[in-house]
């Protein structure tokens, strides 16, 4: 992991001074990884396109006011109670499908070298019980998700951080905010 930090310490190649690679601990495993930053709406992005993929569910329609010709309009009940089941459902999934695929994208962003005996030995142990590894997975995945992430905590303490570092730092806020600032004491 050193080379990686000293590259990002270093220069970028058109001159560009390249800020160091931000680090995140898993607390349980104690590993220390590289872990690019996401864009502040790149959770935001994630949620639009999984509700876009998967609707939520309608709201139940019921009979309303009714006509002068004896039929009733219809109108939304949002306050069905089967209805506010499924979408604290939906909203849950949402939210567990938002979690996984942050994770994903955590797992192409962190920046780590691979202990290959611990890999090995992980592999070694998992074939030991009858649940090899397919021959598919990488050493990096394997290295990542299984002994980096030694716990739930550091599960969650890593989609905590994703969410917690993709937000705009108050010093970035004030600096937008500054950007707007003109001198309007009669120049």
């Amino acid at each position: 992991m050193t080379d990686i930090l000293e590259k990002a310490n270093g220069h970028h190649p058109k001159g560009r001074a390249v800020p160091a690679l931000p680090e995140f601990t898993f607390p349980d495993s104690g590993i220390t990884v590289g872990l690019r930053r996401f864009a502040p709406d790149t959770q935001d992005q994630i949620t639009r396109e999984l509700m876009r993929k998967n609707p939520a569910p309608p709201v139940p329609m019921v009979e309303g006011i009714e006509r002068a010709d004896g039929t009733f309009e219809m109108e939304p009940n949002p306050a069905d109670p089967d209805y506010q089941k499924e979408v604290m459902a939906y909203f849950q999934r949402l939210s567990v499908e938002t979690n996984a695929k942050m994770f994903d994208l955590a797992l192409r962003r962190i920046e780590v070298e691979v202990d290959q005996d611990a890999v090995d030995r992980y592999k070694e142990d998992m074939a030991a019980i009858g649940i090899p590894f397919d021959a598919e997975t990488d050493d990096r995945t394997i290295y990542i998700r299984h002994i980096c992430i030694s716990s739930t905590y550091d599960l969650s303490a890593l989609l905590a951080y994703l969410t917690r570092r993709s937000l705009p730092t108050e010093v970035a806020v004030q600096e937008y905010l500054d950007s707007f600032q003109r001198d309007v004491s009669g120049a």
